[in-house]
């Protein structure tokens, strides 16, 4: 009975010592996630795509400022087809292929990178979203005047074309 009790008390305090490290390490991003002007999402999901940790802000309109549990990736977005769409990309992302691409939660756009990473034997993925809302109207609205100001277009699309940012989110189609 001694070493059964041993054993659990070391697999008790691993546990106890990894799940501290999470905490901190959640703790970093969040802080430094409060500190840019760019809304932004963390997360990782298991290989049962349960959410394992995640940023404090919600996805979703009227949580957008509160505490949720962790829960499913089914639960992070309101829109079924855009679940459907990252819920494909995060099982991509599982069979070890990072994925990059454009998601949306209403009128809002993120642009979003899964990496996959393997923990102790499993493949977990994490996942960070930007809110790139405002690049992409500025991006439609140069193209928008291409015709009226043939000047100030060439002006903005070298900007657009320097800036990878900018870029990236053209090539995923905005």
């Amino acid at each position: 009975m001694s070493k059964n009790l041993e054993k659990l008390k070391v697999l008790t305090e691993v546990l106890t010592v990894r799940d501290e490290k999470r905490l901190r390490e959640l703790s970093l991003y969040q802080s430094f996630f409060e500190s840019i002007p760019v809304r932004t999402f963390v997360w990782s999901v298991d290989s049962k795509l349960n959410i394992r940790a995640k940023n404090k802000k919600a996805l979703k309109g009227k949580c957008a400022n509160l505490v949720l549990p962790n829960g499913s990736l089914n639960d992070a977005f309101s829109c079924i087809k855009m679940n459907e769409v990252n819920i494909e990309h995060h099982k991509k992302a599982l069979d070890g292929n990072r994925q990059t691409y454009l998601s949306y939660e209403g009128d809002i756009v993120f642009l979003t990178t899964l990496l996959p990473i393997d923990d102790c034997g499993e493949r977990v993925v994490y996942g960070c979203s930007w809110d790139v809302t405002n690049l992409v109207k500025i991006s439609k609205a140069v193209k928008q005047i291409s015709a009226s100001s043939p000047d100030l277009v060439a002006d903005l699309e070298n900007i657009i074309n320097m800036s990878p940012v900018f870029k990236l989110i053209n090539d995923l189609g905005t």
